[in-house]
C-alpha cells in the first residue's frame, strides 16, 4: 500500500487491483440489466444501442446504478484500503455516482481538456474512477501528470483568449491515454488537467467515477 501511496504522491493518479469483485459485480449487473446486455457485450454496446437511443440508455443506467441500496458503500468498498490509507478514516462522498459510456465515433459525449478544480470542486479530493470494459487508447481518458498539470495551471491565464484547445495541443506530447482492465481501479487527483476525445477504436467503453473527500 505504501508503494501506491507514494506513486499517487508522485504522479498524482494510480492503478491498482479492484478490491471487491463483488462489489463491482453488483454495479455491472445493474448496468447490463438497465441496457439489455449481458457483461461481455458491454465493450460492444453501440452493436446493440444506437447513437439516437445512447442518451436515453446512458439515463437509465445513470438512475438504475443511483437507486441501488447503499451505492455509496458499493463503490467505496472497491477502493477502501487505499482511500483509508490516503484520506484517513473520516470520508465524505459525493451523492451521485457518475456514468460514462463513449462508443466509437460519438461526438456528443466528448470532456474538452480541464481540471475538476476549475470547474468549482475542492483540491482536497480524490477522484476513484472504475471501468467496466477495458479502457485504452482513444476511448479512454488522457490524463497529464501532476508536474506537467502544475506548469499549465500557471500559465492559465496566457490561454484565456487562446482557449483551452490551443493549451491542450501545445502539451499534446505530455498526455497520457489510461490503459486499465474492468478488475482496476484508477484514482487520481482533481487538480490533474483531463478529458477525452472522439473514440476511434472499435470499442465502447463504460466507466463510474465518483469523488471522496
Amino acid at each position: 500500500m505504501e508503494k501506491l501511496i507514494n506513486e499517487f504522491k508522485k504522479n498524482g493518479y494510480c492503478i491498482f487491483e479492484n478490491e471487491d469483485l463483488s462489489s463491482h459485480k453488483i454495479l455491472s449487473d445493474s448496468l447490463c440489466n438497465s441496457l439489455g446486455s449481458n457483461f461481455d457485450e458491454l465493450s460492444d454496446l453501440h452493436h446493440l444501442i444506437s447513437k439516437s437511443k445512447l442518451n436515453e440508455s446512458r439515463l437509465k443506467s445513470f438512475s438504475a446504478i443511483n437507486s441501488l441500496p447503499e451505492k455509496n458503500k458499493i463503490i467505496f468498498k472497491q477502493a477502501k484500503k487505499f482511500l483509508f490509507s490516503l484520506l484517513g478514516p473520516d470520508i465524505s462522498i459525493q451523492n451521485k455516482l457518475n456514468l460514462s459510456i463513449q462508443i466509437p465515433l460519438d461526438d456528443t459525449s466528448l470532456l474538452p481538456l480541464h481540471t475538476d478544480t476549475i470547474s468549482g470542486e475542492s483540491a482536497f479530493e480524490v477522484v476513484v474512477w472504475v471501468p467496466f470494459t477495458k479502457a485504452f487508447k482513444s476511448n479512454s481518458m488522457y490524463l497529464f501528470p501532476i508536474n506537467k498539470s502544475i506548469e499549465m495551471m500557471s500559465k492559465i491565464q496566457d490561454y484565456s483568449e487562446l482557449g483551452m484547445q490551443k493549451m491542450e495541443s501545445d502539451f499534446q506530447v505530455y498526455k497520457k491515454f489510461i490503459e486499465i482492465n474492468p478488475n482496476q481501479v484508477l484514482v487520481f487527483s482533481p487538480t490533474l488537467f483531463h478529458g477525452n476525445v472522439l473514440n476511434e477504436t472499435n470499442k465502447t467503453r463504460i466507466s463510474i467515477n465518483c469523488r471522496f473527500k
